[in-house]
């Protein structure tokens, strides 16, 4: 662990074993540096070294704040508060790191130090204490900004006190020039798989739904490679599932398959899709990077129904609805138009 360095930033993300909510993270220091701020990022448990070498190669430090909670502290306790993106506003959040986060907004308040929530997702918060922490956490905020109407309905809904400090925003993903998303890796006959498995919310995938997806896109396509992509390696998140899904897509058709396992934001998730003509995922950051590189996306049914206005958004379909595609076609004339104004509205996270 590197030293103390005083800092303008501290952004304050979940965890980073989800490589979607590490690229959020990714983009969102990359933006603060911007106007000149040094960042330091506190996921709450310490991440790969993969990806926390990602971060500390551009300048920003990565302090853990369960494993390392003093240096956590002292860093916030000189810098303005950032909380999120991400689902970060659900029921699901540890206790420890809605504590700190509590704890650290509401100091940086009493100083003066700004403090806002950017680019989450909100789902409803079923317990009490999780719901006292959260609304003391948006009462030390200016602005609480969530990225779909979805969020914003159910944030009102649980959190009335705070429903004018609510602004519809931007996912941080759509940050623009903040990612690289290797559009020039294309490998014309592939196709990514990223399920959507979420056993804490009791989210599961078809894994006959996707092959007969894949089968379409082989005999009407020409597809020939799959590439099996996880997002996170938590064996509640789906890396069993795409393990044992490898067997099942080599079995069933005569393609070449991997998995990817690398944990790092790089190579563990944007070169992945980067050499994708296809996608098909049950990840809301697998469809947002698709629509990024112009892709053509189908979401599957295990979805999670935060995915589904940015598919409608993007005119995207379902995954049992391949049989229905009649040309290769990487995108649709909407795509342009609406990443043009999702980057707008990401940027609205950062207004003052």
């Amino acid at each position: 662990m590197s030293t103390y360095i005083q800092t303008n930033f501290s952004v304050l993300p979940g965890d980073f074993v989800n490589l979607g909510d590490a690229m959020l993270s990714l983009a969102a220091a990359r933006r603060m540096t911007r106007d000149g701020g040094r960042v330091s990022v506190l996921p709450y448990r310490r991440p790969s070294d993969e990806v926390r070498e990602e971060f500390e190669k551009e300048g920003f430090e990565v302090i853990s704040m369960r494993d390392h909670p003093l240096l956590a502290f002292r860093v916030c306790n000189s810098s303005s508060i950032w909380i999120g993106g991400g689902h970060a506003i659900r029921n699901e959040v540890s206790l420890g790191w809605l504590s700190f986060t509590t704890v650290v907004s509401w100091l940086a308040r009493k100083s003066g130090r700004n403090v806002r929530v950017i680019g989450s997702g909100a789902t409803h918060i079923k317990s009490r204490w999780r719901r006292w922490l959260f609304g003391n956490i948006f009462s030390a905020c200016d602005k609480v900004c969530v990225r779909d109407q979805l969020s914003e309905k159910s944030l009102k809904a649980d959190f009335p006190d705070a429903a004018e400090k609510v602004n519809l925003v931007g996912d941080l993903a759509f940050l623009k020039g903040r990612l690289d998303f290797h559009a020039n890796l294309l490998e014309e006959f592939s196709c990514v798989v990223s399920p959507g498995i979420d056993l804490v919310e009791g989210r599961t995938e078809d894994p006959q739904e996707i092959l007969e997806a894949l089968r379409v896109l082989f005999e009407r396509f020409k597809m020939k490679h799959v590439i099996i992509v996880s997002h996170d390696s938590r064996s509640e998140f789906g890396l069993p599932f795409c393990e044992a899904f490898e067997s099942v897509v080599r079995e069933a058709l005569p393609v070449t398959v991997e998995v990817i396992t690398q944990k790092g934001i790089e190579h563990g998730l944007m070169e992945p899709y980067g050499r994708a003509r296809w996608i098909i995922t049950g990840r809301l950051h697998g469809l947002i990077i698709g629509a990024m590189l112009r892709r053509r996306v189908f979401y599957t049914t295990g979805s999670a129904k935060k995915l589904r206005p940015f598919a409608e958004l993007f005119e995207y379909g379902m995954a049992t609805h391949v049989q229905g595609i009649q040309s290769p076609s990487t995108a649709n004339e909407s795509i342009a138009p609406a990443v043009l104004k999702q980057g707008i509205a990401a940027e609205l996270n950062f207004n003052v």
